[in-house]
C-alpha cells in the first residue's frame, strides 16, 4: 500500500512552482527554486512517513509493537518465548538449582521426578528461553561440582521452549477473534480457551461427540505435531477439569468436555525424478510438503472440515521441486503406497519417509 507513492519531490515542486508567476524566473537554481526546494525536500519524506503511519495502523500491514498495540484493543497478547523443560537422568541424587551444560546450552534443575530408583530423573529447565533448549541430547557436564557424579544424561523434552510469537501467528489470532467471535460457549469459545493456555498450537472442537452436552477438544502443539501429556492436562484442568461438567473450568455448566492431542498419521512418499539429481529436489520437496500440511492443518483441521492429503497437489509440489532443480519431471509417485488422496478427518499429517529415486 503506497498512497503517497506520487508525492515525490519533484510532483511538488512543480506544484509549487506552478502558483509562481511567469515572470519570475524559475529555473532550477533560481533564488525562488532554491527557495522552495528544503520544503519540497522535506514534504516529500514527510509524505513518506505518513505512507508507513497508514500501513502500521492495520492489521494486515502492522508489525512489531504497533501490531501489539492492536492486538491489545482486542484483548490480545504477543506470546513470550518459553524455557524449554528436559528430563535429566543422574546415578546420584543432585540438589535443586544445580547447573549442567551441553553443547554450549545451560538446564538448571528445579523438580525432582524420581529419586529413589538407580536412574534419578529430574526436570532441567533451560537457562534461555526459545527453541534451543529443544536441540540436545546427551551427556551433561556439570558446572557447580557434583561430587560422585559419574553419569548426567539429558533425555526427553517435557515442555517445548518456543520462541515469541511471530507477527503472522499474532495476526492470525486477531483476525480469528474478530472473524469468528467466541460466545455463549460455541465452537470458537472452545478454541479460544484451549489456546489460551502456552504451547497449544491448533485446535479442533468435535461438538455432541459422544451425546448431547459434551464437546471434544483436540490439540496438537506449537509446532503442529501431537500434544504432550501436560498440555492436554493443562487444557483440560482450564477448560473442564476432570471432565465433570460443573462448571468448575470456563466451560458452562453441564457441558462434559474431553480435551485430548491428535493423532498424527504418517504421510510417507516415493517417486522417481526425472532429468535431475534427486538429492538436489528432496530438500525442497520436504520443506513444500511441510509447508502444505501446515497449512492443512490450520485452515482444515482446525476448522472442523472432513479433509484429505491430496495426491494432485503433493504431484504439483514435487514437479514445482524438480523444475527448479533443474529437472523434467517424476514418475511412479505414490503416497503411503498408494495412487489416491489419503483421507485424515481428525489425524493431522506428518511427514514420514520421503524417498526419490
Amino acid at each position: 500500500m503506497d498512497r503517497y507513492k506520487d508525492q515525490t519531490f519533484d510532483n511538488i515542486m512543480e506544484r509549487m512552482l506552478a502558483k509562481i508567476p511567469d515572470s519570475i524566473d524559475k529555473r532550477e537554481g533560481s533564488i525562488i527554486y532554491d527557495a522552495l526546494s528544503p520544503a519540497c525536500s522535506e514534504l516529500s519524506q514527510l509524505y513518506i512517513e505518513l505512507n508507513t503511519v497508514l500501513e502500521l495502523a492495520f492489521v494486515d500491514t502492522s508489525n512489531s509493537t504497533w501490531l501489539d498495540k492492536r492486538c491489545a484493543e482486542q484483548g490480545i497478547a504477543r506470546k513470550g518465548p518459553i524455557k524449554a523443560q528436559r528430563v535429566g537422568a543422574f546415578d546420584v541424587l543432585v540438589p535443586i538449582e544445580s547447573r549442567f551444560s551441553i553443547d554450549g546450552v545451560n538446564y538448571k534443575v528445579i523438580k525432582s521426578i524420581d529419586s529413589i530408583s538407580n536412574d534419578k530423573k529430574y526436570i532441567l529447565e533451560c537457562e534461555e528461553a526459545g527453541t534451543i533448549g529443544n536441540e540436545p541430547i546427551g551427556n551433561l557436564v556439570p558446572i557447580n561440582y557434583l561430587a560422585d557424579i559419574d553419569r548426567a544424561v539429558l533425555t526427553d523434552i517435557l515442555v517445548a521452549g518456543t520462541e515469541k510469537e511471530t507477527d503472522e501467528s499474532l495476526r492470525a489470532r486477531y483476525k480469528q477473534k474478530v472473524n469468528q467471535s467466541p460466545t455463549s460457549g460455541n465452537i470458537f469459545h472452545y478454541m479460544k480457551w484451549a489456546k489460551e493456555i502456552k504451547n497449544v498450537g491448533a485446535v479442533r472442537v468435535i461438538p455432541a461427540w459422544d451425546g448431547a452436552n459434551t464437546v471434544k477438544v483436540l490439540l496438537t502443539d506449537n509446532n503442529l505435531r501431537k500434544s504432550r501429556d501436560e498440555i492436554v492436562k493443562n487444557v483440560q484442568n482450564h477448560i473442564d477439569p476432570s471432565v465433570s461438567g460443573l462448571g468448575k473450568g470456563v466451560a458452562p455448566i453441564g457441558c462434559k468436555c474431553t480435551v485430548q492431542s491428535a493423532d498424527e498419521k504418517t504421510i510417507n512418499i516415493t517417486a522417481t525424478v526425472n532429468g535431475t539429481n534427486a538429492s538436489k529436489v528432496k530438500a525442497v520437496f520436504d520443506n513444500k510438503v511441510q509447508l502444505y500440511f501446515n497449512n492443512l492443518i490450520k485452515e482444515k483441521w482446525q476448522s472442523g472440515e472432513s479433509y484429505s492429503v491430496s495426491y494432485p497437489k503433493i504431484g504439483a509440489l514435487l514437479l514445482e521441486s524438480i523444475v527448479s532443480a533443474g529437472g523434467i519431471d517424476y514418475s511412479n509417485l505414490l503416497i503411503n503406497t498408494a495412487t489416491g488422496n489419503i483421507q485424515l478427518d481428525n489425524n493431522i499429517p506428518v511427514v514420514g519417509s520421503v524417498v526419490l529415486g
